[in-house]
């Protein structure tokens, strides 16, 4: 299913009044259909805004693998849009959106969710006007690493990502049984005890290294002192810029990477995209 814009933009943050009018025509089922016959099990509880993005979301990521060669075009298990009262863990209420790395019970009514799923939170997430003024401000504050509508969205998606490559490189070493099958390994390192964790980690302990990520990348990623929350937040920074205001990718996010970004986390991003 693909939803795109045209080229009259009413914000510099990606939305148009063309966009506007999809979202709000958007057909769910339809939707929730296409991903379906694409390997994601997708419920968007009737919210046109969580849909609508996630479908953006991976027909950008999709056409950026394409025309670039990055491995981007990794899709979720599942997309849930969800309320706070309907999860089953106190401590995930109150955000915007999450990935989870290993399967576990997100949701009361439904069983564990595969590692690499996705949640998206209806209470902040229902209108795209008032999220893209909210990640505008956040993001003009360089908090978040954008001020694009699909910031969150994007951001997310990257944490899956992430997940997949680290996965199909090291293997899988937690107790999901179908995480297991898809990235067997005989000696898996898996995703918590990498050397490249381990050298990002400890970058992350000094308060000038963090100062300068904050500055490069965002508040946000040098706050979490986390090399996952980096790697999400940088690749969200370099793919929003990439984009023109049909939201067609027309520039290699990778030649976005900021020059004065820290040479191990430079190698490190090669690594793990395999440039």
């Amino acid at each position: 299913m693909k939803i795109r814009a045209n080229n009259s933009p009413t914000f510099k943050t990606g939305l148009t009044i063309k966009l506007l009018k999809d979202f709000k025509n958007i057909n769910i089922q339809e939707a929730e259909a296409d991903l379906a016959s694409a390997g994601i099990d997708a419920k968007f509880l009737n919210n046109k805004f969580i849909c609508g993005s996630s479908v953006l979301t991976a027909n950008i990521l999709n056409e950026i693998s394409g025309k670039y060669k990055l491995p981007f075009d990794f899709l979720p298990f599942s997309i849930r849009a969800y309320k706070d009262k309907d999860l089953a863990i106190e401590s995930i209420k109150k955000c915007h959106g999450f990935c989870n790395t290993n399967t576990k019970k997100i949701l009361k009514d439904e069983p564990p969710f595969i590692g690499t799923s996705l949640f998206f939170n209806t209470s902040f997430l229902s209108s795209p006007v008032f999220v893209d003024i909210n990640t505008t401000i956040y993001g003009f504050l360089n908090y978040l690493s954008s001020p694009h509508f699909l910031q969150i969205f994007l951001h997310e998606w990257f944490h899956c990502i992430h997940n997949n490559l680290i996965y199909k490189k090291h293997g899988y070493e937690g107790n999901c049984p179908v995480l297991r099958a898809k990235y067997y390994k005989p000696k898996a390192k898996g995703l918590y005890i990498t050397q490249d964790k381990d050298v990002i980690a400890r970058s992350f302990l000094n308060p000038k290294f963090r100062a300068r990520i904050s500055k490069l990348v965002s508040k946000y990623a040098g706050d979490n002192c986390l090399y996952s929350e980096f790697f999400a937040e940088l690749m969200t920074k370099i793919t929003t810029k990439s984009l023109n205001s049909k939201l067609e990718p027309v520039q290699n996010p990778l030649d976005n990477i900021p020059k004065e970004l820290p040479s191990q986390l430079k190698k490190y991003i090669e690594r793990t995209l395999n440039v």
